[in-house]
């Protein structure tokens, strides 16, 4: 199975082909990278039915759909990392600590804790500050109004 940088209509010859792959592979140094329309093809021929949906798809809807495949492997992650935080701190807390731990012990338990910890989803309105507040002059508004209205 040949791999391609780019994908090709089909009234292209393979020289172009072999040519496109020759020099992607120079340009790389000889390490594969997906083109967008490979990566479509990837992520949503096993939804829509196979590769010719997704080759002859609407780019509005492909970009939908993959909004939504990306949305739900977001969900999937974050359901893992749940399920990780509750095994760490259920095997935590099942087992009894033996006396002060050294400090350096104390610091890559505080390291772990903090990389394994379920990260919390920023809110739009957080992520952004709050929405601005714009004062509109409205006597200004009624006298414009005015002068068009009379003269």
């Amino acid at each position: 199975m040949e791999t391609r940088k780019k994908v090709f209509s089909r009234n292209q010859g393979q020289n172009d082909v072999r040519q496109s792959q020759a020099q992607g592979d120079r340009e790389t140094g000889g390490e594969e990278s997906a083109s967008l329309s490979e990566a479509f093809i990837f992520k949503l021929s096993k939804h829509l039915g196979g590769r010719e949906e997704v080759v002859r798809g609407k780019a509005v809807e492909l970009l939908k759909f993959m909004d939504m495949e990306l949305q739900q492997e977001e969900t999937e992650s974050e359901k893992e990392q749940h399920r990780m935080w509750l095994n760490y701190l259920s095997m935590i807390y099942s087992q009894r600590p033996e006396g002060k731990e050294p400090p350096r012990l104390q610091k890559a338990r505080e390291d772990f804790h903090n990389v394994i910890k379920p990260k919390d989803k920023v809110k739009p309105s957080e992520q952004y500050g709050p929405a601005k507040v714009y004062d509109w002059d409205f006597e200004r508004l009624k006298r414009i109004q005015q002068q068009q209205k009379g003269g």
